[in-house]
């Protein structure tokens, strides 16, 4: 995990997960049949969601990039 600042609270990136479609027991065969079948991502949490817990904003990294962008322009105007 990412621990990154917002005026002193800190924003946790909560990770997407990623299984693989098939599995192959051998790691060389395996690799190969990932780039074949593909895997699926599942999101933890939804785009633009933010969670706070314990003084601490836990989000996914397209929201978080979204937020930097925002506050990263906000800062360009002043």
């Amino acid at each position: 995990m990412d621990n990154f600042m917002l005026g002193g609270t800190p924003i946790i990136i909560v990770p997407d997960t990623v299984i693989q479609k098939r599995k192959h027991k051998k790691n060389r065969i395996n690799k190969k049949w990932r780039k074949r079948y593909g895997v699926y991502v599942y999101k933890k949490m939804k785009d633009g969601e933010v969670l706070s817990f314990d003084g601490k904003l836990y989000m996914n990294d397209y929201t978080y990039t979204k937020l930097k962008t925002e506050l990263m322009y906000r800062s360009l105007l002043r």
